[in-house]
């Protein structure tokens, strides 16, 4: 710390007890001007203490922001309205036929899986009441082999959350699983070392669904184009003599659909 000679203005240490300029003796009083000086912030020190305080609550402030505000996120892709019934029958069509023992290779749209899906998420949503529901679970396509889980959800049926699992899907032990890229919530990227807290929540919450559950356990392969989701499907049930009919039922009723 400095201070200032009364005598010739020259700036001295504080411990010095005379001027190193005219010799004249450093009084008390320049001493206590300099300490009340040092404890006295300066105006621009003040204004970046402010600054530097605002942008670090202003950071804060915006991680849940980004978590959470509903506002321009991707949107879960579904078909057409008029061309979903259409949509969900080849899907019961398809149950019939994994049901008798069959194994089918189908190539589907992302489209056709988000809405069956939402059918499913809908029905199974009627009466629950959790701290923590799905509104909508998608996928979309990031690029050759590499999809996006999208899944929308509530809690206490009144917050909106977002999440997104980017990644490669795999099969593990005959289970359909994923090598995860990239986790976001709503707008904020996490990061890794938060992607397995996020991808168990998301899975536990997932299986409090049966139906979209038993649709996954059907999925025996899967493999990702630009343009599809290939999949290879199969159920291990005895065949049941009730099929046929029901599948004959289920042509007929298309017939009156697509005319």
């Amino acid at each position: 710390m400095d201070v200032i000679c009364n005598n010739c203005k020259q700036v001295n240490t504080i411990s010095t007890l005379h001027c190193r300029n005219c010799g004249a003796k450093i009084t008390d009083e320049a001493r206590k001007k300099a300490l009340a000086k040092k404890e006295r912030p300066s105006l621009g020190k003040l204004i970046k203490f402010i600054i530097s305080r605002i942008i670090f609550y202003g950071v804060l402030l915006c991680i849940p922001i980004a978590a959470f505000i509903p506002f321009g996120l991707p949107q879960i892709e579904l078909v057409a309205e008029d061309a979903q019934a259409k949509v969900m029958f080849n899907y019961k069509l398809l149950k019939k036929n994994l049901e008798a023992g069959a194994v089918k290779k189908i190539g589907v749209t992302p489209e056709k899986i988000n809405t069956i899906i939402a059918k499913l998420i809908e029905d199974e949503n009627k009466g629950r009441d959790e701290l923590l529901n799905l509104t909508q679970l998608g996928v979309r396509i990031s690029g050759e082999n590499h999809i996006v889980i999208q899944a929308k959800m509530k809690l206490f049926d009144e917050i909106p959350a977002y999440v997104e699992i980017e990644g490669q899907p795999v099969m593990t032990n005959g289970k359909i699983d994923m090598e995860v890229d990239n986790v976001t919530i709503g707008h904020l990227p996490l990061p890794t070392m938060f992607f397995s807290y996020f991808v168990d929540k998301l899975k536990t919450e997932v299986q409090s669904y049966p139906k979209i559950v038993k649709v996954l356990s059907e999925v025996k392969k899967i493999d990702v184009t630009p343009e599809k989701i290939k999949v290879a499907l199969q159920r291990n049930l005895e065949h049941n003599p009730k099929i046929g009919k029901t599948k004959l039922k289920l042509r007929y009723e298309k017939n009156k659909l697509t005319n």
